[in-house]
């Protein structure tokens, strides 16, 4: 057997999926296609919007397990502009998005974040298993990936090094 570094991979959202691509176009719930609720958004300077922005008093901002926030607004828009306008401008780690209940992203997500961090299987059509998703060892970061290979050529195994 042989082992050998194919690549990294970049995580930015605490969390990984192992999924077959051909999956994606037809089963992925995309954003655009539910109705944004809100916003969400994480970082390692996530508090200091939430305290410079007065989102708890305004808007009643939800702290979420692994440190990211949800703010529930129809007018999402203008908030996440105002949100991404000052952490560039104060150079803030920060990552916003729009809050979508309904798609697959924020499903994956509220099932990687279980009690256990096991993970979650995600379905198709009929409960098929099309892939699997986990929250990452440490967080945010970028992991070297390795593949092992049998004696033909074959890989045979990945991992994920995130330590």
């Amino acid at each position: 057997m042989n082992r050998k570094k194919i690549g990294a991979v970049a995580v930015d959202s605490g969390q990984l999926m192992i999924i077959d691509p051909c999956y994606i176009e037809s089963y992925w719930e995309k954003n655009e296609n539910v109705e944004p609720e809100g916003i969400e958004f994480w970082g390692g300077d996530a508090e200091q919007i939430v305290e410079h922005f007065n989102l708890e008093e305004t808007y009643g901002v939800q702290s979420n397990e692994g440190g990211s926030y949800t703010v529930l607004t129809g007018d999402y828009k203008d908030l996440s502009k105002e949100i991404g306008q000052y952490a560039n401008q104060n150079k803030l780690g920060l990552i916003v998005t729009e809050y979508s209940p309904g798609s697959t992203y924020k499903q994956v997500s509220d099932a990687n974040m279980n009690q256990e961090r096991t993970g979650a299987c995600i379905h198709g059509h009929g409960g098929f298993p099309l892939g699997l998703s986990f929250a990452s060892g440490y967080g945010d970061g970028l992991y070297d990936v390795y593949a092992t290979y049998n004696e033909d050529g074959v890989i045979v195994k990945v991992e994920i090094e995130m330590d």
